[in-house]
């Protein structure tokens, strides 16, 4: 007899539970420390659309393993849960000198289907995090259209900065 897990709880590293709950989320791994001096960059998009399609679309620079790793999951209505297959955002061509855009669009595929992903920033906040305050992250809450569907959801933004603590603090 397989236990199941709490609904809220998601176990990537296992196949023992099939059953995935995507009402919240985690994005950061649980441990006494992460090292953000190996991330240079990442953007990260959880979305909600009207339909209930849900999905998270990742596009990562951490240049000690690749230059670019992209990753995410789809979840579809009727419970069925695809990978991300590709995407088109390119890092080096949004978000530059530390200015994450506030109106763009990208595509990916997942499920044998190509989503439009239009987002439209409505509010956004920055935090640094490191125990050199080697990270800035910008949270913002968006407005997307996914092929024409209305959506909402997070986009998140980080960069690898150096040089301490922020004169602001």
């Amino acid at each position: 007899m397989i236990r199941r897990p709490p609904r809220s709880t998601l176990f990537p590293y296992t196949t023992l539970f099939r059953s995935l709950e995507l009402n919240s989320f985690r994005d950061h791994s649980v441990s006494r420390e992460r090292d953000w001096t190996i991330i240079h960059r990442y953007a990260m998009h959880t979305v909600f659309a009207e339909d209930g399609t849900k999905f998270m679309v990742g596009i990562f620079s951490i240049p000690v393993l690749e230059s670019e790793i992209k990753m995410g999951y789809l979840y579809k209505p009727e419970d069925r849960v695809y990978s991300v297959e590709s995407c088109d955002l390119k890092l080096y061509e949004h978000g530059e000198r530390g200015v994450p855009p506030l109106d763009y669009a990208f595509t990916f595929e997942a499920a044998g289907n190509t989503y439009l992903v239009q987002c439209e920033v409505i509010e956004s906040a920055e935090i640094y995090m490191g125990l050199d305050w080697e990270c800035r992250i910008v949270e913002r809450m968006c407005r997307y259209t996914v092929n024409g569907k209305q959506a909402w959801g997070l986009s998140q933004w980080q960069y690898r900065r150096y040089g301490g603590c922020p004169n602001k603090y």
